[in-house]
């Protein structure tokens, strides 16, 4: 009998916890050293679990292809949950022949400013941005357009270090705060440096880019044989007293907002997906609705986290990790209303 397993990549212990007990014995764990060091306890359940420095992508790739050939496993699929972990999964999947979404395009999602400009090539609906590499290029920013404008990291994820900058003044002090607190972070595999394309991008990198006013929405969706199907929008919520970019509330289902039709959502992520390679995907976008117009702020080939895959089950019974193993081992996902 075949001993087939799924792959999965460069997640988090309290995911790696979850998925061990939802799909005992199916799953194959490769987790970095610095995230099996941070854990403040071991694995409470059985897991097959390779330990490895994640930033060295030919170590693991040789290391994944010993313990297959050593415990007689094949590979049925790979599903990454983490941004970071995106282009070491595509690494691995071509390294053993397992589909998943290629290289270029992990790479293209996890770079912010690449990201921007293959969707202003493609004319896909989406903020301006530009990569800041000195105070000079604030200043011509904002003598050009001269409205305010989001500072982040190129290779972040979520709301951290993530301002809104009403002014030059405003940006060149937020440029030096993010610089310092860049250099000094300790995730070295979220902000780390990333050759693309013949660029080099450190990790010190950041983006400035075009501040789209409105509602901001999340939603998965399914990219298949050349169509999309939108499995789950949510609205969300910030609080005043927050930081900038911080999901204080989500609402789902969410509503769309009146005259927007649902099928221009569909026909918008299907271009954008396929304007970074994208053929087959259980993705994620993030985006803002402002006078019946809308514009992407950013799209990559995993499901949505945070509290959203136990909130859709709380809405619908559709359990998101098990859809993304299901979805990657080929399999249909019956996606319910919501």
């Amino acid at each position: 009998m075949t001993n087939k397993k799924i792959l999965v990549v460069g997640t988090t212990s309290d995911y790696i916890e979850i998925l061990a007990a939802r799909a005992p014995g199916r799953l194959i764990f490769i987790t970095d050293i610095q995230e099996r060091a941070g854990a403040l306890f071991p694995l409470s359940v059985r897991a097959d679990e390779l330990v490895l420095d994640l930033e060295d992508e030919r170590a693991v790739l040789r290391t994944v292809l010993r313990y297959l050939d050593e415990n007689k496993v094949t590979l049925s699929g790979i599903v990454c949950f983490d941004c970071e972990s995106l282009p070491l999964a595509s690494a691995v999947a071509v390294g053993v022949d397992v589909p998943f979404p290629s290289y270029s395009s992990a790479m293209a999602c996890r770079n912010k400013f690449v990201l921007k400009q293959i969707w202003q090539k493609h004319d896909v609906p989406s903020a301006r941005a530009r990569l800041i590499r000195s105070t000079q290029d604030i200043k011509d920013y904002f003598r050009s357009t001269n409205m305010p404008a989001v500072m982040k990291p190129l290779f972040g994820s979520g709301s951290e270090l993530v301002f809104l900058c009403e002014n030059e003044d405003i940006a060149a002090v937020t440029y030096g705060l993010i610089s310092q607190r860049l250099k000094k972070h300790k995730n070295r595999r979220m902000y780390g440096s990333i050759h693309h394309r013949k660029q080099h991008f450190g990790r010190e990198s950041i983006l400035l880019e075009q501040f789209i006013p409105g509602e901001e929405y999340s939603c998965d969706f399914i990219l298949d044989q050349g169509e999309v199907r939108v499995i789950r929008m949510v609205k969300k919520f910030s609080h005043q007293k927050a930081s900038f970019g911080t999901t204080a509330a989500y609402i789902l289902p969410a509503e769309y907002p009146a005259g927007w039709d649902p099928m221009r959502l569909g026909n918008v992520l299907k271009h954008a997906a396929g304007s970074l390679g994208l053929t087959r995907a259980l993705a994620m976008v993030d985006f803002k609705i402002h006078n019946g117009e809308i514009s992407l702020l950013e799209l990559t080939p995993r499901i949505g986290g945070d509290c959203l895959p136990p909130l859709i089950s709380a809405s619908c019974g559709l359990d998101m990790l098990q859809a993304a193993l299901d979805f990657a081992e080929g399999k249909t996902i019956q996606v319910p209303d919501i």
